[in-house]
């Protein structure tokens, strides 16, 4: 009996990750088949298509690293070296 009680949770936990892979076929499935479909009737339609999955796809990285915005997934690597940088005099003659 206490062995029934200790695997439940573990298959329980094991069905989410199988559903959250499920859950992750069918969205991308649903976004391959509308581009296949719409984008014959008009380019537009792609663009907007891959603009969702696009949001989708950086929505669901920032959630996963408990970020809340898309400058904290860069760690400032688009940002400008700082003066302190020793790399800064290299940077600077490319500027």
């Amino acid at each position: 009996m206490d062995r029934a009680r200790a695997v439940a949770p573990l298959a329980i936990e094991s069905l989410d990750g199988v559903h959250a892979i499920l859950n992750g076929l069918a969205i991308a499935a649903a976004l391959d088949g509308l581009f296949d479909t719409l984008v014959p009737r008009s380019p537009l339609w792609g663009v907007l298509v891959e603009a969702v999955t696009f949001f989708l796809l950086l929505t669901y990285g920032l959630k996963v690293r408990g970020l809340t915005s898309a400058g904290e997934l860069t760690h400032g690597l688009f940002d400008p070296p700082s003066l302190g940088d020793p790399l800064y005099a290299v940077w600077a003659r490319r500027a």
